[in-house]
């Protein structure tokens, strides 16, 4: 996807806002699962994000150190 494509209204009003709203919801609910701090929550969404960029659909968290999944 071209980095100048832009949403329109309806998309941002829609779709997108209810996006962020579940995923953030669903952040809030795993960090008072997990009892951990914002800052590791962050750290996945940003691996994520980091996936999505790449192009990688298939992702492989418990590789990604940053995350301490298993320390």
């Amino acid at each position: 996807m071209a980095d100048s494509w832009k949403p329109n209204d309806e998309q941002k009003n829609g779709v997108i806002s209810r996006t962020i709203e579940f995923i953030t919801d669903e952040a809030d609910e795993l960090m008072q699962e997990l009892d951990c701090p914002p800052s590791y929550i962050a750290s996945i969404l940003r691996a994520i994000a980091d996936n999505l960029e790449d192009g990688q659909r298939d992702m492989h968290l418990e590789e990604d150190s940053k995350l301490d999944f298993y320390a």
